[in-house]
């Protein structure tokens, strides 16, 4: 009880540092007066000097279950260009469940269904698809271009289009988190499918039959159906300004049959491979004008862009922490990152939801092992009211970490010599809903990755907006 009541004490504190930033700093016998005789504990602040650089994160991770197609083009973070390859699941010992009439295939059509997108939907865009011509390696990272996987020699097939062009499907819907511009913050939405469907040739789908009856072992395993097909390259070679982020990807390969073994009379069948986690879908990002932002501001700007992996590096003098707090036990420290508003002009990169902060060392690991933020060595950013399910605030426009000590505090103990690194990377998160007995309901967080949706903030790392207040306890037990 006694260790809870000075950790009380402390974060109270903190609270009322936020309405008194010149405080001197030595403060003894802060709260004690809330302590039980005998048991009296000394509270410190101290006041640090943090800076911050813009970095490009070497270790994107690109792999997903949703594929981005389009170009954008913004005036302050330059072009961004979205495409992906994907391979398709197969169901072990495939077979088309019916003998295609005179053993022909009619058509094949890859169906791309989309519920988010952002751009001009009037703009028009033109998608190609090409075949992969060898297996893509397992690696999740920026580094792959898909052209050195692909048969670039040979178009299987191409689409004009215009968003508009796509109506909405009434029997299909999702809720995403989505930004609105008048309230400046994410939203939960209701949003329905969309589908953008090209025609390839159907000798692809002709191939696979050919194959199911001549070499059926190439459908007996996913490893042997992924020599026999390495997938497709899916692009855009024409038009600027819009995005869809794909969220299914399926192969229809479509074909007449008889109605019965009586009836002669001919209908109409399809058999259907699509993407899933079992199978490798890797997005591939080009952006331009990145490196004008990575040179150090002369306005002091340290910039996040999506999906191109720049965010800000933020450096503690950990050194020095540790120095001046000897003996003590680090206790509480707010962060706040404030974001320039958004630029006034039509489809202008929006905040990314969240930032998730992290020691630079940790951040492949991070995504490698799928963890989640637990809060202490990592912590995702909320608002000024500290809801799980905000990442910023959108009237003092601040991506919020309610306290670092105990990322500071492991720093320290590991390596009390040197100074911290931390990486504020912009991510998104997956969560499942459930409600309590009055039907209200709370979201649980079950995936956190990376933000790959354009994105861009311009951040205010002045020496004034980089001040670090740090409470320690002479005697209490702090947060450990």
């Amino acid at each position: 009880m006694r260790s809870n009541l000075r950790i009380l004490a402390a974060l109270l504190f903190v609270g009322w540092l936020s309405f008194c930033p010149a405080c001197s700093d030595d403060l003894t016998q802060v709260g004690s007066s809330t302590l039980p005789d005998g048991d009296r504990n000394t509270v410190y602040s101290d006041t640090f000097q943090m800076t911050a650089a813009t970095v490009r994160v070497d270790s994107l991770y690109l792999r997903s279950s949703d594929g981005m197609l389009g170009n954008l083009d913004d005036p302050a973070f330059g072009q961004i260009k979205y495409d992906y390859l994907c391979q398709f699941y197969c169901v072990q010992g495939f077979r088309f469940p019916h003998t295609p009439h005179n053993g022909r295939i009619d058509s094949v059509v890859l169906r791309l269904r989309f519920y988010n997108w952002t751009g001009d939907a009037r703009v028009s865009m033109r998608a190609r698809v090409y075949a992969l011509n060898r297996q893509p390696v397992r690696s999740p990272y920026g580094r792959l271009n898909p052209e050195d996987y692909a048969d670039m020699q040979t178009v299987l097939g191409t689409r004009v289009y215009r968003l508009t062009d796509f109506p909405s499907l009434r029997n299909d819907s999702t809720i995403r988190d989505l930004y609105n511009a008048s309230t400046r913050s994410y939203q939960p939405v209701s949003i329905h499918g969309r589908d953008l469907r090209i025609t390839l040739p159907k000798s692809l789908g002709q191939s696979f039959y050919d194959e199911t009856v001549a070499r059926p072992a190439s459908f007996a395993t996913q490893d042997a159906f992924n020599r026999f097909f390495p997938g497709l390259y899916i692009t855009t070679d024409y038009g600027t300004g819009s995005m869809i982020e794909v969220g299914e990807t399926r192969l229809l390969i479509y074909y007449s049959r008889p109605k019965s073994a009586k009836n002669d009379t001919l209908v109409r069948d399809s058999v259907t491979f699509r993407f899933t986690r079992e199978v490798i879908q890797y997005n591939h990002i080009r952006t331009s004008d990145d490196n004008s932002l990575l040179r150090p501001s002369a306005d002091s700007f340290a910039y996040v862009k999506t999906p191109s992996g720049i965010c800000p590096r933020i450096v503690i003098p950990a050194a020095e922490i540790a120095r001046k707090t000897q003996g003590r036990v680090l206790n509480a420290a707010s962060l706040s990152l404030r974001f320039m508003p958004q630029d006034a002009w039509n489809d202008a990169l929006v905040p990314p939801p969240f930032l998730l902060l992290l020691p630079e060392d940790s951040a492949r690991a991070f995504f490698d092992n799928r963890t989640i933020d637990n809060g202490l060595l990592y912590l995702r950013s909320t608002n000024e009211s500290n809801s799980p399910d905000i990442g910023f605030d959108a009237i003092t426009r601040n991506y919020r970490f309610a306290n670092i000590a105990p990322i500071i505090q492991a720093h320290i103990r590991r390596n009390p010599g040197t100074d911290l690194r931390l990486l504020a990377i912009p991510i998104d998160r997956r969560y499942s809903v459930t409600t309590d007995r009055n039907n209200q309901p709370t979201r649980h967080t079950t995936a956190i990755i990376p933000y790959l949706y354009p994105g861009g903030v311009r951040l205010r790392v002045d020496p004034a907006s980089m001040k670090l207040v740090l409470l320690s306890s002479q005697h209490g037990t702090g947060l450990r």
